[in-house]
């Protein structure tokens, strides 16, 4: 995956079967795990897993760094709804797959979906 240092950085980015972005403003502006999250997480745990970036909005193929308000609030949802096995029925997550980085001001939430080891 590419290394984001810069707003250029995130201008190069384009989403493959090992990288995803999401806006995650959520409908009062301040951040949210966004709907479409899950069937990300899913479709990279059962392949080889990949990077979910909260807080880039993708126009025209083009990707733009807008950050998350509170990305507490998105983390805390991430974790309740992972940790619900009425939602998910295998926590493949922990806290080190889980980051709120700053770049250029603005805050993400990266979150490594890992592969879901094979079943014997």
């Amino acid at each position: 995956m590419t290394k984001i240092h810069t707003l250029e950085d995130i201008a190069t980015l384009s989403e493959t079967h090992g990288l995803e972005c999401k806006l995650a403003a959520g409908r009062d502006g301040k951040g949210q795990l966004p709907a479409d999250f899950w069937p990300t997480y899913i479709a990279f745990a059962n392949s080889r897993g990949g990077i979910i970036l909260l807080g880039v909005q993708e126009k025209q193929g083009r990707f733009f760094l807008q950050g998350v308000n509170q990305p507490e609030r998105i983390i805390t949802d991430l974790f309740n709804t992972v940790n619900n096995p009425q939602k998910v029925s295998v926590n493949l997550m922990s806290d080190q797959d889980v980051r709120h980085p700053h770049h250029c001001g603005k805050k993400l939430v990266r979150v490594s979906a890992p592969s879901c080891p094979p079943q014997t």
